[in-house]
């Protein structure tokens, strides 16, 4: 399902491929890094832990500690060394991010909601499960059936979720203006919309990423790494330093 058919040739792969089998610029590791954790991550941490729930402590805390335990390895790294291990960071960020923002959710539905009925957790937690296998389906099958020819059409899908995606706050942004001076519950509710998509945001990009991690694996004959130029490798040399790149 993974492994592209090895009788395709390179410059038969549409680009939609080919961008799945790239990695992003060394250059923009770092402030990729402190992007995804500092506003995908740390945004929800505050309301998270605080007012404090036990059970969500035992379980929060150690993802966040891994997540913020990665970055730093990574931002300390170099980024020619850590091709690979970013897009699995992507990945993995995004899974502790959908479990943490889901966790979130169901607190402020819990607390300041006011929703004590056990039919709604079990439902909540249907839906959500399936709209995750709903974006593992879509990325498993965009890239099971590999034709050039499909190129334009898949392009078109993703800047259609990339538009959604783009748009959604700005009405959020909107409403929670016109609602939040109505009441306190009303303002929760905003909430509780504004970190189900981020929920669901980093369920996607789990999903995205994590499939690009393993696709990439299985298909190295395809892979680009992207590689330093003589000035950053003498200056890298002059200091002691070599350039392992994976």
């Amino acid at each position: 399902m993974l492994k592209i058919n090895s009788s395709i040739n390179k410059n038969r792969l549409p680009m939609y491929v080919w961008l799945h089998l790239g990695f992003h610029s060394p250059n923009e590791t770092k402030s990729i890094v402190i992007t995804y954790i500092l506003i995908f991550l740390d945004l929800g941490t505050l309301p998270l832990l605080y007012p404090k729930v036990t059970i969500i402590y035992y379980f929060a805390i150690p993802l966040l500690v891994i997540a913020h335990l990665w970055a730093i390895r990574l931002l300390c790294k170099n980024p020619y060394s850590t091709q690979f291990e970013s897009v699995l960071f992507m990945g993995g960020v995004g899974v502790i991010g959908t479990i943490c923002y889901f966790t979130l959710i169901q607190k402020i539905a819990y607390l300041n909601l006011g929703i004590r009925t056990p039919v709604y957790y079990i439902l909540s937690s249907i839906i959500f499960l399936v709209i995750v296998g709903v974006l593992v389906y879509y990325q498993l099958y965009k890239y099971s059936n590999i034709e050039k020819k499909k190129s334009k059409k898949k392009k078109r899908s993703s800047l259609s979720y990339a538009a959604v995606i783009a748009i959604v706050p700005g009405f959020g942004y909107f409403f929670a203006h016109k609602i939040m001076k109505q009441s306190d519950l009303a303002m929760y509710a905003m909430m509780y919309f504004v970190y189900a998509m981020f929920a669901v945001v980093l369920a996607y990009f789990a999903a995205r990423f994590l499939h690009q991690y393993a696709f990439m694996k299985a298909n190295m004959r395809f892979v680009r790494y992207h590689k330093p130029n003589r000035k950053v490798i003498k200056q890298a040399e002059a200091k002691g330093k070599k350039f392992i790149i994976k």
